[in-house]
C-alpha cells in the first residue's frame, strides 16, 4: 500500500469514526448544530495530522499561501463552489 492509499484510509477510518460519534450525541438529545461543529473540528484535526507528521518528518515547509492559491486557480475557479467551500 503506497502512502496515497495509506492516507484515503486513515481518512475514511476518521471519517466513519466521528459520524458514529456525531450520531450517537445527536441521537442522545445533543444539540445538533454544537455537534456538527465539533465534528468539523475534530475531523480535521484527525485529517491534518498525519500531513503535519509527514511534513515535520520530511524538513519541509508549507506555504499556505501558495497552497490557496494554487487551490483556487486550479479547482475553485474552473468549478465554483459547492457545498463544501466556506465563502465570506
Amino acid at each position: 500500500m503506497n502512502v496515497e492509499e495509506e492516507l484515503l484510509e486513515w481518512v475514511e477510518y476518521a471519517r466513519k469514526l466521528e459520524l458514529e460519534i456525531a450520531s450517537k450525541r445527536i441521537k442522545k438529545g445533543e444539540d445538533p448544530n454544537l455537534v456538527i461543529s465539533e465534528f468539523s473540528h475534530r475531523l480535521t484535526k484527525k485529517l491534518l495530522h498525519p500531513i503535519i507528521i509527514l511534513t515535520k518528518s520530511q524538513k519541509s515547509t508549507y506555504d499556505s499561501e501558495r497552497s490557496q492559491r494554487e487551490y483556487k486557480e486550479n479547482y475553485f475557479d474552473s468549478v465554483g463552489p459547492k457545498s463544501d467551500h466556506v465563502t465570506d
